[in-house]
């Protein structure tokens, strides 16, 4: 299946997915701690059963990345779980079972997307990570667009900032169990077991 060729990023507001499923295989997809929350809250799951830690043998990443996660023994990045090399959510249609709760990196692929000061979009490519089999029939809005930007930029600064608190802090117990605690979440309960506060579900996504 060819890809339409793309001669201005404008033409990428007609985008739309055609649920290859591509993107969900082989690829490590990070999480913030609201993307846990909304994904316990979505489906019941404690984090033990879809959150996994990947080493710095397993990704590709600087060793100053802001979502390294000091342990006892590693520093790790917090991510979905793979199995066979897909994420564990793709179902064998190649579906997402988690759609309406799915991380925010989720929602924004296939797209990096360029925000002027005054939050306008000003340019729009597409991700490199995988092959991506689209079409040009659809309809993206840049409101949708900033929207989704903003939201996740604005969940990723202040998880990097606990992560920070958490790697500053020496006298902490580096555990996985642990640093799910000091996230305000219980590695091994899901939301039928704990009241969260809720993390937001209502945006817009394009994938």
């Amino acid at each position: 299946m060819s890809t339409p060729v793309i001669t201005d990023w404008r033409q990428l507001l007609k985008f739309r997915c055609t649920g290859c499923g591509n993107c969900c295989k082989g690829t490590i997809v990070m999480l913030t701690d609201s993307d846990v929350r909304r994904i316990v809250e979505g489906t019941g799951m404690a984090p033990r059963e879809f959150v996994r830690f990947f080493g710095e043998n397993e990704l590709t990443m600087s060793k100053r990345h802001p979502f390294w996660i000091r342990f006892a023994n590693r520093q790790a990045t917090m991510a979905l779980r793979w199995g066979r090399e897909r994420c564990i959510f793709l179902d064998r249609e190649d579906r997402c079972t988690i759609y309406e709760h799915r991380p925010l990196a989720c929602r924004e692929h296939p797209f990096t997307i360029t925000v002027s000061q005054r939050g306008a979009v000003e340019g729009l490519a597409l991700s490199n990570v995988s092959e991506c089999l689209y079409e040009l029939d659809g309809n993206v809005t840049r409101p949708e667009l900033a929207e989704v930007s903003r939201w996740n930029e604005e969940e990723s600064a202040e998880y990097q900032e606990r992560v920070r608190i958490w790697n500053s802090d020496k006298k902490r117990s580096r555990t996985r169990t642990a640093f799910m605690e000091f996230l305000g979440l219980e590695w091994d309960y899901g939301f039928r077991r704990r009241k969260y506060s809720r993390a937001r579900t209502d945006l817009p996504s394009f994938g």
